[in-house]
């Protein structure tokens, strides 16, 4: 535990006060202390690097309010504590890269390049870069397996200016083919769930066709890599995208979309695609894209965060169930949960935003043995392994769990 007692000062560990959105959160969490956006890009990782240490030593150590006061021989240590995961009803996953294996080991899958140097080195150098992201996919399915997490989203920037090439083109196609077959089957073998959320540009309903032309070559690339890693096509990796722009009528955008959907993309794709709620006031509420999925049979993506900015008629509780029975049978829906910035000004200034870590209480109205919970926050993973210590030390599993001397 010396290494452990090294790195607490430094890891942003405090007791939770009177939080910047005026919650009192429950005696004993554990919470990283509010730092400005600088200073938490410094200091998140030493956090990452302390509750990883713990969770491989199967420690766990709990706290509460005045628990730095406490000497080590005050807390009670469970060696026999089973993961987090095994103790944590939700399932709950993280978007992208990892932020640790980026910052510790340079592992990161988002390699990419300025649009003059891809005309400068050609294919050849982003072949390269691609073969790197996929082979770093690997290290970070290993990692999400050895720490317990099933549930993962994929970047969709794998394949550096997607929609200039062929995948076959790259001179190292055959060893991307490869490495992504390799990360299929890791994937399956530890039962993670991979999905993807490929950028806002993507816009099927544009009134612009060259945006459309290029929207479907970039999805259809994200298609066919679920394809190369083994996985036949299924809402069980969801490839998920918003409408995009209201274009002056919602109704003939919504056809648009319909018509796109059914004439232009592949039964791979469509057997794939999500659509999720905005966060933008008279953009596309569950409402609407209610009368997308009955024309199309698109399942929707919940978000419990856009919900707030863009409501339509229903309340939170009635969006989320309309979204769930929208998706087939014997496929978990899947819901995302992000919140507001820590810092007060700008919540005030940049409300749609995501916040460093995630604060709760994630309440799924008796569903969480229902849906899978994507995590939307700036430290990833790092929020994710906080969010699950956090629901076990207050979850009523006294059996197993014990936190302080009495």
């Amino acid at each position: 535990m010396n290494q452990y007692k090294q790195r607490r000062n430094s890891s942003g560990f405090s007791t939770w006060g009177r939080s910047a959105c005026g919650r009192h959160p429950p005696v004993g969490a554990i919470q990283p202390k509010r730092h400005s956006q600088r200073t938490f890009n410094r200091t998140f990782a030493s956090f990452v690097e302390e509750a990883v240490l713990v969770q491989e030593q199967e420690e766990f150590v709990y706290r509460y309010q005045g628990a730095q006061h406490l000497s080590e021989e005050d807390l009670v240590v469970y060696p026999e504590a089973p993961s987090v995961q095994q103790q944590c009803a939700l399932r709950l996953g993280y978007t992208c890269d990892n932020l640790l294996l980026k910052r510790t080991k340079k592992i990161h899958t988002s390699r990419g390049c300025i649009k003059k140097t891809f005309q400068e080195k050609g294919l050849a150098h982003v072949s390269q870069l691609a073969l790197a992201n996929c082979l770093d996919l690997l290290e970070l399915l290993a990692w999400n397996h050895a720490h317990g997490i099933h549930l993962y989203r994929m970047t969709s920037k794998l394949f550096p200016w997607t929609g200039h090439y062929e995948l076959e083109e790259l001179p190292e196609y055959e060893l991307i083919c490869a490495a992504l077959s390799a990360a299929g089957e890791v994937a399956r073998a530890a039962d993670q769930r991979i999905t993807n959320h490929p950028s806002h540009f993507i816009k099927l309903a544009s009134s612009n066709e060259n945006i459309i032309d290029s929207s479907i070559k970039d999805l259809e690339i994200q298609s066919r890599v679920f394809d190369l890693m083994g996985y036949a096509p299924s809402h069980w990796n969801k490839i998920n995208i918003h409408v995009g722009g209201v274009y002056g009528n919602k109704k003939k955008t919504l056809d648009r979309f319909a018509e796109t959907f059914h004439e232009r993309l592949s039964d791979s794709l469509k057997a794939r695609l999500a659509v999720e709620n905005d966060d933008v006031p008279n953009s596309y509420s569950v409402d609407d894209l209610l009368l997308l999925h009955k024309n199309t049979g698109i399942p929707i993506t919940f978000d419990f965060h856009h919900h707030q900015f863009c409501p339509g008629t229903m309340s939170q509780k009635e969006a989320f169930e309309t979204a769930m029975s929208t998706w087939p049978e014997g496929i978990r829906p899947v819901v995302h949960w992000s919140e507001m910035p820590e810092c007060p000004q700008r919540r005030k200034t940049h409300p749609h935003s995501h916040s460093n870590f995630i604060y709760g209480p994630i309440d799924l109205y008796g569903y969480e043995d229902h849906v899978d919970v994507m995590i939307e926050s700036k430290a990833k993973e790092a929020a994710l392994l906080l969010l699950e210590i956090n629901y076990i030390i207050f979850s009523d599993m006294h059996d197993t769990v014990k936190t302080l001397k009495s």
